[in-house]
């Protein structure tokens, strides 16, 4: 066997450079790959233990406090009964329980579910007071106020009789009481005249629902009579209206104006004398849409006499007429009316004592002719 020779024990260069090209560039990225690899998994796994959070015990705490805890932790919350928030000041609101429980593993992020529930708060006393100071007190407690007339308004004059949760018990805060009302008897009063805006006080008052039918700035008729046993509540109708005016002796043009808050009125009579007499009573209420029936003196002619003595001899005939009368011991003054303002005047009279002597003709209230004469048996013609 051939004799193996050294050189003086060191490497042969030759055999050194045949292994370093046995390393190929594959060999390098190989090595340079798995190096990421290792890198990257262990910062992930660095990232994973950042992001890892346990749940906090949530109980007890209110909304606020618990969602600081929630906030820190970079988790959210998510709560059951949330409307408790919008009725109950946060101190007397509670987390009652929570999923996922205190201690479990989550990731940043997720959401936490809590149930709330008011805290026990002590049920005031509420008979005797009215439903403002009813309210006002369960609203202090934290409670909700409840009546069988809904959101009806009661009256002041109603007093708390009994509630639903006796005084002094401790409920969940947000619980409702339930209250009734010592009712007083109610009577319908008479509101025909009574202004409008007083009526419907009055009757709010009473603890009835009115309502104002028209504009008008007084109560013209009720549609429930005056003295009527009522259950709270009813609805009663009241149609408004205005006061009427007194027109008697004015001209229909003077009536028509005066009573424009009404219907165009009714006439009966002459359009040239003075109202006599209206089918509505000044100072009464109606409603605006009353045609109010005007009546006034028909047309009139009047021959009168008048003079210083007592008696006279008077000879007529009729405006328009030719008929002849006479009086021959007519007592002074002396008149004689017919209907109708035309036609000519036509009468004379002589007076049988004293010495002076008058003679008129009136038309519809007015003289339009008047003559007179003096001395002894003196005679005048109209």
């Amino acid at each position: 066997m051939p004799e193996l020779k050294s050189n003086g024990g060191a490497a042969d260069p030759g055999a050194v450079a045949t292994s370093r090209r046995k390393r190929s560039p594959k060999f390098i990225v190989s090595v340079v790959t798995a190096a990421l690899a290792v890198s990257t998994a262990a910062g992930w796994g660095i990232w994973e233990l950042s992001q890892r959070r346990t749940v906090p015990d949530l109980v007890g705490q209110s909304p606020e406090e618990a969602r600081g805890l929630a906030k820190n932790l970079d988790l959210r919350l998510d709560a059951t009964g949330s409307g408790l928030e919008k009725r109950l000041r946060s101190g007397n609101i509670r987390i009652a329980s929570q999923r996922p429980v205190a201690g479990s593993a989550v990731r940043a992020g997720e959401v936490v579910e809590v149930a709330l529930v008011g805290r026990g708060v002590e049920v005031p006393n509420l008979t005797g007071l009215s439903q403002e100071e009813a309210e006002e007190a369960v609203d202090e407690a934290q409670l909700e106020l409840s009546t069988k007339y809904e959101s009806r308004r009661t009256p002041a004059a109603w007093k708390v009789d009994r509630q639903s949760v006796a005084p002094g018990r401790t409920v969940e805060a947000g619980a409702t009481v339930e209250i009734g009302f010592s009712v007083p008897k109610l009577v319908m009063p008479n509101s025909v005249g009574a202004a409008s805006d007083a009526a419907e006080t009055a009757l709010i008052g009473l603890g009835l629902e009115p309502e104002l039918v028209g504009s008008g700035p007084y109560v013209a008729s009720m549609s429930i009579k005056a003295g009527t046993l009522l259950e709270p509540f009813t609805v009663v109708q009241l149609t408004t209206g205005y006061k009427v005016p007194n027109v008697v002796g004015k001209t229909y043009e003077e009536a028509k104006e005066a009573l424009a808050d009404f219907s165009e009125p009714q006439f009966e009579g002459s359009n040239s004398r003075p109202i006599l007499k209206q089918s509505a009573p000044p100072g009464t209420v109606v409603a605006a849409t009353t045609r109010i029936t005007l009546t006034s003196a028909p047309d009139e002619t009047v021959y009168r006499v008048i003079g210083n003595g007592s008696s006279a001899a008077v000879t007529w005939a009729r405006p328009g007429g030719f008929s002849i009368e006479q009086d021959t011991a007519a007592m002074l003054p002396w008149e004689k009316k017919f209907r109708g303002s035309t036609g000519s005047a036509n009468f004379n009279a002589q007076s049988l004592d004293g010495d002076s002597i008058t003679c008129q003709v009136e038309r519809n209230g007015k003289v339009v002719q008047e003559r007179t004469s003096t001395g002894a048996y003196a005679v005048v013609q109209c």
